[in-house]
């Protein structure tokens, strides 16, 4: 919950301030009550709630995801769709960062790549092929925006 923490000593002082807080509050509530159906083995309500933090805030995907991602490929179906849409949206985040240039050319492969991966495995259901479309328009913009370095296409010789 340091993140938290940090994200409220910054926001102190700034317009809007006490609602970003009562926002930030109402977060780590709803994370914190999420743990504890975690440790009382109510899986299915747990991911409701983390899905539900992490829909609002993708990026807070990452310092939830060593002890998640097992639980959310286990309950499988909407969930485990749920969570890799939103790992994509963090992934996509993440490459706004100054730290993302370092690896953008690796990070941005593997982002393409667990999108092709999502459309491959549910292109029998169109409502969930239309939500992992809209990942790939964000995926386009940040490509256009030059936030993702463009794909290359490696043909193998003729």
């Amino acid at each position: 919950m340091m993140w938290f923490t940090r994200l409220r000593e910054r926001l102190r002082g700034s317009p809007g301030a006490a609602a970003a807080a009562a926002e930030l509050r109402a977060e780590e509530e709803r994370l914190a009550r999420a743990d504890v159906l975690l440790a009382e083995g109510r899986r299915d309500e747990a991911m409701a709630e983390f899905l539900a933090v992490f829909s609002r805030e993708p990026t807070l995907l990452d310092h939830f995801s060593a002890r998640l991602d097992p639980i959310a490929g286990e309950l499988g179906g909407e969930v485990w769709l749920a969570y890799r849409l939103i790992g994509l949206r963090a992934a996509l985040e993440a490459a706004r960062t100054p730290s993302f240039s370092s690896d953008a050319d690796e990070l941005a492969e593997l982002l393409r790549e667990s999108y092709v991966e999502l459309l491959e495995e549910h292109r029998g259901s169109s409502e969930a092929t239309q939500r992992i479309r809209a990942i790939g328009r964000l995926i386009d913009e940040a490509t256009s925006r030059g936030e993702l370095p463009r794909a290359l296409i490696r043909r193998a010789p003729r």
